[in-house]
Parts: C-alpha cells; sequence; structure tokens
C-alpha cells in the first residue's frame, strides 16, 4: 500500500488527479486538436466513474475531426486503461492519425 501511495505524489499522478477533479474532457479534446495534436479517447462501458453517455457524446461531437478517435470498449470499466499494452495500442493509434492522408 505504501508503494502505491508513493506514486500518487508523482508529478504525472498529481496531473491527472487535477483533470479528473475538473469536468473538462471536451475542452482539453478541443485545445489538443486546436493545438494540431490527436487524440484516441478509450472509454469502457461498464460502471459510472466515466459514464458511457458522457463519452458518446464527445465521440460524437469530434468524430469529424480526422485527428480523433473515439474508442469503445464493451463490457470494460475506467481500470482496462490501466492496461499498459492498451496503451500501447492507443498511443500507436494516436500517432497514426498525426499524419493525415
Amino acid at each position: 500500500m505504501a508503494k502505491f501511495a508513493l506514486g500518487l505524489v508523482k508529478p504525472d499522478n498529481r496531473a491527472l488527479t487535477g483533470i479528473l477533479r475538473r469536468d473538462t474532457a471536451e475542452d482539453d479534446i478541443e485545445t489538443i486538436l486546436a493545438r494540431g495534436g490527436s487524440v484516441v479517447h478509450a472509454y469502457g462501458t461498464v460502471n459510472d466513474v466515466s459514464p458511457r453517455s458522457a463519452n458518446v457524446r464527445l465521440a460524437e461531437l469530434f468524430a469529424a475531426n480526422q485527428r480523433y478517435r473515439g474508442v469503445e470498449l464493451t463490457g470494460a470499466d475506467h481500470s482496462i486503461t490501466n492496461q499498459y499494452a492498451l496503451n500501447g495500442a492507443l498511443a500507436r493509434t494516436a500517432h497514426s492519425l498525426l499524419v493525415v492522408k
């Protein structure tokens, strides 16, 4: 437990905590896209930590942007995004969106 608690004070985890405390996903995605970046927004369909309806709304809002991809992970909850293999695949996908044909 101590190892987990110490990990919470790392700068990247503190930044993530700030993001999670604010309901700014739409603004954050919009800013990244406006600055020429790419976003792969992955979300699960189980539980209410991040409601499916809110994620679907964001996916539909940004669907027309070629540098955005919404990925619904059926049957998964928010903890699925802690999987390194999945994060690698999502990062590769985000990188590929920067090379718009």
